[in-house]
């Protein structure tokens, strides 16, 4: 990891951050209370991860040197003790092109990379949904599929970000995974549709759209339920672009593949995500927070 300087809870502490999703970039300047100033967003290029540097640039040059760090979100298995991205599954053309080092050289400011599930866990538990709750699980289903996890209201990781539920296996025969069934980019394919339309349709009682959006929520159901028997949370916040925009066709059929399990912990409350797209950005100033008070303590 990048060294940590500067006042982590100094009113004039700002910070850019981003967020590298599937289909949108997007990038802000944060204070410590999560509050998000200056926006940019573009789509995301497939295969152009030096936009990413450009769109930072452009922030730090408007600030007049007030930017403390920069914190990026990114859809893919972090590695936090070497600062790097195993894979871009949905962005292979971003694969080995983005580190911290490269960016902290190349930015000559301190660079954090998350993955992107972690960061709007974060952003949901402090000033989201999650508020209230020790223990959440926020799953991001969109573009892709992830998930961040919050135990005792700290962000749970490894070597490697955890809770990588979207890459995990589904089918045992295939090896299909739940990414390949229950994202907005599998039911696009199945449906032949963008995941949008076939929002729009099953909301007027198109059978086939509701069809295939059942099949997407048993699906996400199953993966849950291992979400559940994992880290027994008090809440599962679903977030996301498709996970919001479908609301109950999505997760009336989770709910529906709970009913039929049982489990030896509390069901946990399903509830929609609180802050859309500005989780991540917002939570990478909690980030940010806990990485100075765990370096401060010795903890990392």
């Amino acid at each position: 990891m990048s060294e940590i300087a500067g006042p982590p809870f100094d009113p004039n502490t700002r910070l850019v951050v981003a967020d590298v999703g599937g289909t949108q970039l997007r990038v802000a300047v944060a204070d410590m209370r999560g509050h998000l100033t200056r926006r940019y967003s573009q789509p995301t290029p497939a295969d152009d991860p030096a936009s990413l540097q450009r769109m930072i640039e452009q922030l730090l040059a408007t600030n007049d040197g007030m930017i403390e760090a920069v914190v990026v979100g990114v859809p893919g298995v972090v590695d936090y003790q070497d600062g790097s991205v195993l894979r871009f599954p949905n962005l292979p053309g971003w694969n080995g092109q983005i580190s911290e080092e490269q960016l902290t050289d190349e930015l000559d400011i301190p660079v954090q990379l998350a993955n992107d599930a972690d960061l709007a866990a974060l952003g949901e538990h402090r000033y989201g949904a999650g508020r209230g709750f020790n223990d959440i699980v926020y799953v991001t289903v969109s573009t892709g599929i992830g998930a961040g996890v919050v135990i005792e209201g700290l962000l749970l990781t490894a070597r490697y970000s955890l809770g990588e539920i979207g890459q995990s296996v589904v089918d045992w025969n295939t090896g299909e995974v739940l990414e390949a069934v229950a994202s907005g980019t599998a039911l696009a394919q199945a449906a032949g549709m963008d995941a949008r339309t076939v929002v729009e349709r099953a909301f007027e009682g198109d059978k086939a759209a509701l069809g295939h959006l059942d099949r997407a929520g048993r699906a996400l159901g199953a993966g849950l339920l291992n979400l559940v028997r994992l880290y027994a949370p008090e809440a599962i916040i679903v977030g996301g672009g498709l996970g919001l925009a479908a609301g109950g066709l999505l997760l009336d059929p989770v709910r529906a593949v709970w009913e039929r399990s049982a489990t030896g912990a509390p069901w946990p409350q399903l509830i929609p995500a609180a802050l859309g797209d500005d989780a991540g950005l917002m939570g990478a100033a909690a980030f940010w927070q806990d990485l100075f008070i765990q370096e401060a303590a010795g903890l990392i």
